[in-house]
């Protein structure tokens, strides 16, 4: 039992289609979270950058007086350092952690500096808590003020943390859209991709389709290097079982005339047999009421008389196997050869003009529809076909036959009509049957309906009787039609 996978009933087109986009998401998504990490880090260190201009600048405007009071010497060049709460501030504490003097951005608050971070270290970051509703990323430096006894001052810068975050938000979202503009545009270029890449395969299918239908025989067109040798291989397998099917067929009807030959001189035996037999009792110059008595008790002409009835049921019943298994073998190769189409309506008109030769005395007269319609099949079966019934229509009419041709439902309809007696319900049941003849006084083997009823089925098809609004017969055969 073949193991099933994910993608087992789905097509190739779709198959690389759910690949293709899954890749190409992966690899986008992958490559955003990139972007985003190496735009938050340089966006923070673009931060601190700022932060570190802004604490050089304060260290180098901070001094001590002649008096020991610490001040600015002039103003920091950044005018948000005088607008409360505008984002930026700056705070100098002594070496108790005690602000001493700081921005009249900070307005009344005061930052809370941690000294642990300056720790060994020149210069120390934090995320602090600041004014109302804000989180602080805060540069500090620890510096020694004075000439004569120097005090350690801590001198720190800080901004709003909010401004980073909101450009990191701004550009997660403008990456967002353009990343998923880039995707589906890659997705869709990946379909067209796909599709012009599969178009040889899609074309195979109609191909093939074509093939089934009977409408072409073999892959046509000139297809890519990768395809094109499959393409030829299929192609000679195609025409390696057609050259079969014809050689079988061939086979089968020179082996069917090959009894044939043999049987004829058998069956003509018999006839001069009977002959024979005829001028023998002629020769006896019996009187016709006694010839039975004298034949019962001339031996030799009663046993040459049984043995021609002997040969003569003998040889009809053996052209009978021959003419239903050569049919059924034709039909059967006949059905698997591609691209084979008949033109109905030149069948009928043919066997028609056959038929008025054939029953030239009854003077029939054949009402056909001019409707061109194709066969899905060999020429020769729907002659075996039509033949037989059309012959059984002239047995039976009195003057007058319709043939119509119509198509149903992509198939081949071909009603024929007789104006004669007509058989029953029952009967029509049993006519279908190998051998069965209604009337033994007609001409006929009782094999030629049951031949057409199973090439008819050999092809898909069926045959059905019923009754005419002429009074006789109806045949209805049902066959495949070709549609080009």
């Amino acid at each position: 039992m073949t193991k099933q996978t994910l993608f087992s009933n789905i097509s190739l087109k779709l198959r690389v289609t759910i690949l293709t986009s899954i890749l190409i998401s992966s690899g986008l998504f992958i490559t955003a979270l990139l972007l985003v990490n190496i735009f938050n880090n340089y966006a923070e260190n673009q931060v601190k950058q700022e932060l570190l201009i802004h604490l050089n600048q304060l260290t180098a405007e901070v001094l001590i007086d002649e008096k020991g009071t610490l001040k600015l010497d002039g103003p920091l060049s950044d005018p948000r350092f005088n607008t409360p709460y505008s984002g930026l501030y700056w705070q100098i504490n002594d070496f108790k952690s005690e602000p001493i003097m700081r921005s009249r951005s900070l307005w009344e608050e005061v930052i809370t500096i941690d000294l642990s971070s300056l720790a060994d270290m020149p210069f120390g970051y934090q995320v602090i808590e600041g004014p109302p509703d804000e989180h602080l990323m805060v540069l500090s430096r620890q510096i020694e003020l004075g000439s004569s006894n120097p005090k350690p001052y801590v001198l720190s810068v800080g901004i709003n943390q909010a401004v980073l975050l909101t450009s990191l938000s701004e550009f997660r979202r403008i990456l967002l859209i353009a990343f998923a503009g880039l995707a589906i545009s890659m997705i869709i270029m990946g379909w067209i991709q796909i599709y012009a890449s599969l178009a040889p395969i899609n074309k195979i299918k109609i191909y093939l389709a074509d093939i089934k239908q009977g409408k072409t025989r073999i892959l046509e067109g000139k297809y890519p290097k990768e395809i094109q040798p499959l393409v030829d291989s299929f192609n000679d397998v195609l025409d390696h079982d057609t050259e079969v099917l014809t050689r079988a067929r061939s086979q089968a009807g020179n082996l069917a005339h090959s009894l044939k030959t043999p049987l004829s001189i058998l069956s003509q035996a018999s006839y001069n047999s009977q002959r024979n037999l005829s001028d023998a009792k002629v020769s006896l110059h019996l009187h016709e009421t006694h010839v039975n008595d004298a034949l019962s008790h001339h031996e030799p002409i009663n046993q040459l008389h049984h043995l021609n009835e002997l040969i003569d049921s003998q040889v009809k019943q053996i052209k009978q196997y021959i003419d239903y298994h050569l049919a059924q073998t034709r039909a059967a190769a006949s059905t698997k050869i591609p691209g084979q189409k008949t033109n109905a309506l030149e069948v009928v008109n043919t066997l028609v003009k056959t038929m008025k030769v054939l029953h030239r005395e009854k003077e029939l007269i054949f009402e056909v529809s001019q409707q061109t319609l194709y066969f899905k099949g060999e020429s020769q079966d729907l002659y075996e076909m039509l033949g037989n019934i059309i012959d059984n229509a002239s047995k039976w009419a009195k003057n007058k036959i319709c043939i119509r041709l119509e198509a149903k439902n992509s198939s081949l309809c071909i009603i024929i009509e007789d104006d004669g007696k007509g058989i029953s319900s029952i009967e029509r049941e049993v006519v279908l049957q190998r051998g069965v003849r209604i009337d033994e006084q007609v001409p006929g083997s009782g094999i030629g309906l049951f031949i057409v009823k199973e090439l008819s089925q050999l092809y898909g098809g069926s045959l059905q009787l019923g009754e005419s609004q002429l009074g006789g017969l109806l045949v209805e055969l049902i066959l495949p039609l070709y549609e080009p």
